[in-house]
């Protein structure tokens, strides 16, 4: 089925001062179901909802007061499954009374759920770490391009995850090395899912099904995450010319797959240029993540502008919070 990923701009709350206090999620069956129908029914009813999934099945996860109507507009979806309801609330003053046993308590794997495959990923972010775990990573590594987590920090993270296989998505190319070394180093079965982006890691965990052999498992969500076009908006930090490119310390450039495509003195711009690039008429969905600096009135007035110039494809506008960043895009 077609991957397509649904969400509201502000994806966390601080847990100390919680409008809504139940986490809600659930897995809709059916068939020919609508992303953004479901999505429509379930905004009165909470914030920070991540609706994923296609033509036969969805997840859905979302902060509400009343998970009760949550999974009866669900019903009306398809059968429901692995319903997960957790009282944040209570949890939140769990943590603030007794941080120090619950940090001992979660630091040991044995205590965690066993499962059958783990997830770990590379993120920054709260916005892209809340995302990662929503779409079921069970540990997410803080780093990125200029942070790159060191084999030790991946192992430590696989550790935490009780399960007899791992799968590891790095989410950088500088990163994919330590993540095979530890491949190398651990007793467990360990696959890598080599993702240079969170866009392409996105992608793939949607469409991952954890029934299989492990190298199956992995080499699927491989397959999936080649469908995906990314590209990263950043300023330059001195001058140069890139592939005809002059560059100027402090402009703001665009990134597809790597490579400086776009150079700009404004957001907007160097996004729509990389944009016209990265779509065709295949193209279905865009997804934008915005980073630190950008604020959340700035992102919905460049979605406005791009849905005007990008009418055939769906448009997405997702709070990332990551450093360095500006705007992570992705095109399916």
């Amino acid at each position: 089925y077609r991957e397509k990923m649904v969400s509201s701009n502000q994806l966390l709350t601080k847990p100390v001062d919680l409008e809504f206090g139940y986490c809600t999620e659930v897995l809709i069956k059916g068939s020919r179901l609508e992303t953004n129908d479901i999505k429509d029914h379930l905004t009165p009813l909470g914030d920070s909802m991540l609706v994923v999934g296609g033509d036969d099945i969805v997840k859905v996860h979302i902060h509400s007061n009343h998970p009760g109507k949550v999974l009866e507009t669900c019903l009306q979806f398809g059968a429901l499954s692995d319903i997960k309801i957790n009282n944040m609330v209570e949890e939140t003053h769990e943590h603030l009374n007794n941080w120090a046993e619950l940090e001992s308590r979660d630091s040991s794997a044995s205590a965690r759920p066993t499962k059958d495959v783990g997830l770990v990923a590379v993120g920054a972010g709260a916005g892209i770490i809340e995302i990662l775990k929503s779409l079921g990573v069970d540990e997410v590594v803080e780093g990125g391009q200029t942070m790159n987590p060191s084999t030790e920090d991946l192992l430590k993270a696989c550790e935490q995850v009780n399960a007899p296989g791992i799968i590891i998505l790095p989410n950088n190319s500088n990163i994919i090395m330590a993540a095979r070394q530890v491949k190398e180093l651990m007793d467990r079965e360990i696959e890598i899912v080599p993702t240079k982006s969170v866009m392409q890691a996105v992608t793939a965990l949607v469409a991952y099904d954890p029934a299989g052999p492990l190298d199956q498992i992995a080499r699927a969500m491989e397959e999936e995450m080649q469908v995906v076009k990314y590209a990263e908006v950043t300023h330059a930090v001195r001058n140069t010319t890139i592939n005809g490119l002059e560059i100027k310390e402090g402009d703001i450039i665009g990134m597809i797959n790597g490579e400086i495509e776009a150079v700009g003195q404004e957001h907007a711009g160097v996004v729509t240029e990389l944009l016209h690039k990265m779509t065709d008429e295949d193209s279905e969905l865009i997804t934008i993540f915005y980073g630190e600096g950008i604020t959340g009135d700035a992102a919905t007035e460049l979605k406005h502008q791009l849905e005007e110039l990008f009418e055939q494809c769906e448009l997405e506008v997702h709070y990332g919070g990551q450093p360095h960043y500006s705007y992570l895009l992705s095109v399916e």
